[in-house]
């Protein structure tokens, strides 16, 4: 169960210094730009150059939650996307967004869909 492109952009971020087990990290990320990392998701939902376009126009910017976020990157953090098991999603506590790994260890995370 996925965020839609609606939810993604319209959501209420969620940033927490409180680690998640490193089982949930599931893809290394090389941007911390926002809006390429919205356009990737969006594109990942099948829709067209055009309508990421006027979605991605309708918000410029990256929200201040997300700049306060990776801010907290030091010059040998990682950026990883996580995903809570599918368990967690059935229960109705699934979690997904994305993580500053330190030295292998999630430090901190942004949450960008709950189910």
């Amino acid at each position: 169960m996925g965020t839609t492109p609606r939810e993604w952009l319209f959501r209420e971020p969620e940033t927490r210094e409180a680690t998640i087990p490193r089982e949930w990290l599931v893809e290394k990320i090389d941007t911390t730009d926002y809006e390429t990392l919205m356009r990737r998701d969006l594109a990942s939902e099948g829709l067209a150059e055009e309508q990421i376009d006027r979605i991605v126009g309708s918000r410029p910017g990256a929200p201040e939650e997300w700049e306060d976020f990776v801010r907290k990157m030091g010059d040998a953090d990682e950026l990883w996307r996580f995903r809570s098991p599918p368990e967690t999603w059935q229960e109705l506590a699934g979690r997904e967004g994305f993580a500053i790994v330190r030295a292998g260890r999630p430090v901190a995370h942004y949450v960008t869909c709950m189910s």
